[in-house]
């Protein structure tokens, strides 16, 4: 008889479950940190919005209704997703921007907020029926003036809302 070594079918069996373990520990926590950054790189654009939406403010009594750069005097790389230019889709088309100014429809609730939504940001209605979280930049003309608020709409999202640092 030849002396071999070999690995059994079982140890092999034994590592594939390992890593099988692993990989499932890993990719929540993986998906929650590429969130998280994905964030951290539209909280500026988010901020500027609501800065240019306060010397709005300032200027014309009001908050305005469409994110035109004519408007709100404001640069930025992010596309329309709205047929009035409520809403653009922006930092690598994950997240769609828009602005909740006080109408009829929705008293007292002035702020920017960012949809999470990826795979489903080709259009507004999409991004909007199909988003994770949303991230909020009240106003300070608002019910809770100049706060951050991160609300989950997925298991997931309010997963991710409970680790945001507000």
């Amino acid at each position: 008889m030849k002396n071999t070594q070999a690995f059994t079918l079982i140890e092999l069996l034994v590592v594939v479950l390992i890593i099988g373990i692993l990989a499932a520990v890993a990719l929540p926590q993986y998906k929650m940190a590429v969130a998280k950054s994905r964030l951290a790189a539209i909280k500026p654009m988010l901020f500027s919005l609501k800065n240019a939406e306060e010397m709005y403010y300032l200027a014309n009594g009001d908050y305005a209704y469409s994110l035109t750069n004519i408007e709100l005097d404001i640069d930025n790389d992010c596309t329309a997703t709205h047929a009035d230019a409520t809403a653009m889709k922006c930092g690598d088309n994950y997240f769609n921007l828009d602005v909740l100014a006080t109408t009829s429809f929705n008293n007292d609730k002035n702020y920017t907020r960012a949809l999470y939504c990826p795979g489903h940001n080709n259009t507004w209605a999409d991004c909007s029926a199909n988003y994770d979280f949303e991230y909020r930049v009240w106003q300070t003309h608002s019910s809770k003036p100049d706060q951050t608020e991160c609300v989950g709409r997925t298991d997931f999202g309010t997963k991710f809302c409970r680790t945001v640092q507000q």
